[in-house]
């Protein structure tokens, strides 16, 4: 039971994805694309790392459109979420509160790096680096920075809706 236990939390973080049976065939699919050249993908599924920017693009952009309810339904009904100062939000009510508080103070301009993407069955942890800008009050743009992971959940229409958020800001 014990050995279960850690081996579903270490499943959910993403780590071992290598030991979920799906990840063989993914595993296969890259030896197939070195064969082929790198840019051969209309024959192959999206990698996870094309997936993980196709769906840090919707997000920007409803960021920065400043759309709090439209990102707050890119999470899970009961999504948790953690700004990097001890708190965790959950919900989506409590989620777009606190991106309307940074549309309101004037953050903009979000974009994201993917770093590493650990893939696992419906489930896919994204690390990245993200940034934004604020203009300050004598007009100047401050850009802040930061670390960021994500963990995307497969629904039943085979989308991928976030189940938890959390990012630091570096000095």
């Amino acid at each position: 039971m014990w050995k279960q236990l850690v081996l579903a939390s270490s499943l959910m973080l993403g780590v071992n994805a290598g030991l979920v049976a799906g990840d063989h065939e993914h595993q296969h699919q890259h030896q197939h694309q070195h064969q082929h050249g790198e840019h051969d993908h209309h024959h192959h599924h999206p990698t996870p790392e094309m997936v993980a920017e196709m769906e840090f693009d919707k997000w920007n952009q409803l960021f920065n459109q400043g759309d709090s309810q439209g990102l707050a339904e890119l999470y899970m009904e009961d999504a948790t979420l953690s700004p990097g100062n001890g708190q965790v939000l959950e919900g989506r009510a409590a989620i777009a509160e606190l991106f309307q508080s940074f549309f309101d103070a004037g953050l903009h301009n979000h974009r994201i790096e993917v770093a590493a993407v650990n893939f696992a069955f419906e489930q896919m942890s994204v690390m990245g680096h993200w940034h934004a800008d604020i203009i300050n009050d004598v007009g100047e743009t401050i850009t802040y920075t930061g670390v960021l992971l994500v963990v995307f959940v497969e629904n039943d229409d085979l989308e991928w809706d976030i189940g938890a958020h959390i990012w630091n800001m570096a000095e």
